[in-house]
């Protein structure tokens, strides 16, 4: 448990709360309402906004643990004779980026 929650880190709460602030004057809202889903992700802090906007809040630990996941992943297919698929990404923008792009397409085909 500990090693999970090591990996895992928090993001400070100066940081969400900055992110809640500019989602608030992006839609220049008075105020929003905020409520983190009790999910066990250890890629980001998700969180639902007014009850309209999934946001994943991405960190620099967020990214480390990201590309020791890709690592792990690659490294299996490798061993068993296939290449590598898995992409790692650097940054939690990267990360951030491709989530968007991701859910995009998904959004294109209907799901």
């Amino acid at each position: 448990m500990e090693l999970r929650r090591l990996l895992r880190g928090r993001i400070e709460w100066s940081r969400l709360e900055a992110v809640a602030r500019e989602i608030r004057d992006r839609y220049d809202r008075e105020e929003v309402h905020v409520r983190f889903l009790d999910a066990d992700n250890w890629l980001s802090t998700p969180m639902v906004v007014d009850d309209q906007w999934f946001v994943k809040v991405i960190s620099r630990q967020n990214s480390i643990v990201h590309a020791l996941f890709t690592t792990g992943r690659n490294l299996g297919a490798f061993s068993s004779g296939t290449e590598g698929f898995f992409e790692h990404f650097a940054t939690p923008v990267e990360m951030a980026q491709h989530e968007l792009e991701a859910t995009r397409r998904m959004r294109d085909i209907g799901l």
